[in-house]
């Protein structure tokens, strides 16, 4: 099985940006990138239920929630906002200007001693132009469905 981004407590990969926009504004890379999600809980879900039934032929198989075409950044603003009750502002950031920060945060980690959240490797991850999946093999082969939707595993980070 092969989750795509996934999310919920106790992530440090997507929290700092959903926590950006749960204050009213969200960086993104340029251009008119697709992401699929996944909350935490479905993903142990479909673990579970793959170790109850049987597949039928071996994988892999792309989890994602029950948005097939994924997400643009606005649509992932949008749902924080419905949740905020008040505007997110989609700040565009140039792949240049990321990969420049990526440089700074890995200098001033390691000289810390830390791991570094924004690496050249993550800014290739956010500037990669489709990463939208689709679980229906998994879902058809196995009965699973996703669950928690995107305003419902926001909701369940920020009650």
């Amino acid at each position: 099985m092969r989750p795509t981004a996934v999310y919920g407590p106790g992530d440090r990969e997507l929290k700092p940006l959903l926590d950006q926009a749960m204050k009213g504004m969200l960086p993104r890379p340029v251009g008119n990138r697709r992401v699929s999600l996944l909350h935490i809980d479905d993903l142990v879900d479909a673990l579970l239920f793959a170790m109850r039934t049987t597949p039928g032929e071996a994988g892999p198989y792309p989890l994602a929630d029950a948005r097939a075409q994924g997400y643009r950044w606005p649509e992932i603003a949008a749902a924080a906002a419905r949740l905020r009750g008040d505007r997110v502002r989609v700040i565009p950031v140039p792949k240049t200007l990321l990969y420049l920060l990526s440089l700074g945060t890995t200098l001033s980690a390691k000289a810390l001693g830390d791991d570094p959240m924004l690496t050249p490797g993550k800014v290739r991850e956010l500037t990669f132009e489709d990463w939208s999946c689709d679980s229906s093999a998994f879902r058809a082969r196995t009965g699973w469905t996703p669950q928690i939707s995107l305003d419902a595993g926001l909701s369940s980070l920020y009650p």
